[in-house]
């Protein structure tokens, strides 16, 4: 009897060590970090020298030495291409690539293996090579630094090389971890390269969950626009709006970036483009595999590769469009069948870079990151417009953007893609939102849009760069039903006290009460009650402009509007889950040293502007942004652009206004 006991006990124990076991698998996942473009560091390995990893102090110095020649050359145009487009291909030379996408140089990826690469293998060594510190950190702290891996291949490699790549990876993490699976975050590039793996190898069934952020799935229209001739119009103000975004920066200098104009150097730049970084850039099958599925043709026609030497990139990018690119819809769905959760998150609101009205994160456009269907930015569907359904069939499922400009029915994954309005690209780790999805998707019970009310399908960025976050009391984000009585407004700001000037209706019959100059602590919410008026013949959709102030040094007067579809009584029942919206909940954040004054005098904004109250700097508030963080090279190369076109703005202005008289 005993030793039947002993035994039932020994077997209880077994089984509970089991259970603990799979539980505790389960919860300790590993971790891949797929980087974005460009991340992985590259080093000769005939020479030992880093060619990779750019060190723009050291570029900045390069470009300073050629100031006085560029000065000396102020009014000739084809010498300013020559000196800016030599110094570019200087720079890039170590990492040149032969015609038929091989390297020229013998140069890889260092530190290299899944070994190697192991978070306390990387911090035990210095802690360099890490990218997306922020999150990387977060992720440690919940499932151990031993179980969180860097993923580095050779960024200069198409799709298809890099999906072998990850697979070899994921076998390595898995023999080193013991586990059966592994988890994929995947930024930007890394997001593409993340689909790309799910495209190929998701039915292996060794990823667990795959978060891709801002994700080049589709490509980028910049690269196509490149690849095709045309030229890029870049707007200036916006590339400073992205560096105050990445650095957390809660004053505005947009606006004097549009008034020194240095937009003008727009042609300048586009010759460069195109006759010294296009010949260079060719070589790159990454980079041909950026090229959307509707510029592809156009730009294997305009750039002629030789179809000898450059036969091996042909071949791969061709199959990489018409396969993958042109299927990765019924591809992720295949994955998802296999058991794989996939999340993608697409950011939206800006122009893209290229200047082609495409809405995009500034980078990624929003079709060729979710595979929705986009009106141009600051263009809305036509009145009347109805969904697609073009990869979701289920009527009860609404996949129109509050700003009436995105079907995502059409994406991708309708029910597993999340946009988020006004976030730049690779900024979601400094937005408490977008964090704290990428966290809960994760290591949570997000699973799709309708999973949690706090993680609508559409949603607004809440970095502290962003000034103020308006909402309706009780509907989603961006919607407005009958049931609403309040209009809410969130004071983003951490350091600075937030002071509403005015806010107004257009669209709608009806107005919201609001006491002139009200103040909106930094982090706090202010609601606002919704006059009576008539709510039901306003149009789709309707908009919120709030005008308002911080209370910083700049103290400039600052205008947000946010467009809102209203429900009606039969949308809102069918649509329930935008009836049941999460509360804006304020912000704790620590006391700054020299809090600004709560009294706030009533003025005229237009006629009396109110007294300048200095409100602390991020470092004597406490809340010094940090600058060591995993978007840095794409902040680092904003500013590369802004200090590049500083350099030439006195000769390219001086030398279009001489050729004006002329």
């Amino acid at each position: 009897m005993k030793k039947a006991i002993s035994f039932i006990l020994a077997a209880a124990i077994i089984l509970s060590a089991a259970s603990f076991c799979v539980f505790g698998t389960a919860e300790k996942t590993p971790v891949i970090i797929l980087q974005g473009y460009s991340g992985p560091t590259l080093i000769n390995t005939d020479t030992g020298e880093q060619v990779w990893g750019l060190d723009f102090n050291k570029v900045g110095e390069r470009v300073k030495e050629e100031i006085p020649n560029l000065l000396a050359n102020v009014t000739n145009e084809d010498a300013l291409v020559d000196i800016i487009g030599s110094v570019l291909l200087e720079q890039l030379e170590p990492i040149a690539c032969n015609p038929d996408g091989s390297s020229k140089y013998n140069v890889e990826c260092y530190p290299q293996g899944a070994k190697n690469n192991r978070l306390s293998v990387l911090r035990e060594n210095g802690g360099n090579y890490i990218p997306e510190k922020e999150l990387v950190d977060i992720i440690a702290d919940k499932i151990g630094e031993e179980n969180v891996f860097i993923f580095v291949c050779d960024w200069r490699k198409g799709q298809i090389d890099y999906a072998d790549e990850i697979d070899k990876f994921i076998q390595e993490v898995k023999e080193l971890t013991g586990s059966n699976k592994v988890d994929l975050f995947g930024l930007s590039h890394g997001g593409q390269c993340g689909a790309s793996y799910l495209y190929y190898y998701g039915y292996k069934q060794d990823v667990r969950k795959a978060m891709l952020t801002s994700p080049a799935i589709g490509g980028t229209s910049i690269v196509g626009e490149l690849f095709c001739g045309n030229s890029v119009d870049i707007n200036y103000e916006t590339i400073v709006k992205f560096v105050e975004q990445g650095t957390q920066t809660e004053e505005n200098w947009e606006q004097l970036v549009g008034i020194i104009g240095i937009d003008r150097l727009n042609p300048l730049l586009n010759r460069v483009l195109q006759e010294y970084a296009l010949d260079f850039a060719k070589y790159f099958t990454s980079l041909w595999d950026f090229v959307p599925l509707d510029y592809f043709e156009d730009a294997m026609a305009h750039i002629a590769l030789d179809p000898i030497e450059s036969a091996a990139i042909i071949e791969k990018t061709t199959a990489y469009h018409t396969d993958a690119m042109a299927n990765m819809s019924e591809g992720l769905k295949k994955a998802q069948k296999a058991g794989t959760q996939i999340g993608i998150i697409t950011c939206t609101g800006a122009e893209s870079f290229a200047g082609n009205g495409n809405n995009s994160d500034y980078v990624i456009d929003v079709y060729t990151s979710s595979g929705a269907l986009c009106a141009d930015i600051g263009e809305k569907f036509e009145k009347g417009y109805k969904p697609l359904f073009k990869t979701c069939s289920n009527s009860k499922h609404y996949h129109i953007s509050p700003d009436f400009d995105i079907d995502a029915s059409c994406a991708y994954l309708p029910d597993n893609t999340w946009f988020v309005k006004g976030q730049y690209h690779g900024m979601y780790v400094f937005d408490s939102y977008t964090r704290g999805l990428v966290l809960n998707f994760l290591y949570g019970n997000l699973k799709n849009v309708f999973s949690d009310p706090s993680y609508p399908q559409f949603n607004a960025s809440q970095n502290s760069a962003d000034g103020l976050y308006i909402r309706f009391d009780n509907t989603s984000f961006g919607y407005h039903t009958k049931n609403d009585a309040k209009l809410v407004v969130k004071n983003l700001s951490a350091n600075s006290d937030a002071i509403i000037w005015s806010i107004n209706i257009d669209g709608a019959d009806f107005s919201v009460d609001y006491s002139r100059a009200q103040s909106i602590a930094r982090g706090q919410i202010a609601t606002f009650d919704i006059a009576e008026g008539n709510f039901d013949e306003y149009e789709l959709p309707f908009t919120v402009t709030v005008k308002y102030s911080l209370k910083n040094s700049q103290l400039t007067y600052i205008t947000q509007s946010v467009n809102f579809t209203p429900l009606t009584d039969n949308q809102a029942s069918l649509y329930s889950y935008l009836t049941n919206p999460a509360e804006v909940l304020p912000d704790v954040y620590d006391e700054p040293t020299a809090p600004p004054e709560e009294t706030v005098t009533e003025t005229d904004p237009e006629t009396n502007p109110p007294e300048e109250d200095k409100a602390p700097s991020n470092a004597e508030s406490g809340n010094i942004p940090n600058t060591n963080r995993g978007s840095k090279t794409a902040v680092a190369a904003a500013f590369g652009m802004i200090v590049l076109t500083s350099v030439t703005a006195g000769a390219a202005i001086i030398f279009r206004k001489r050729k004006a008289t002329e």
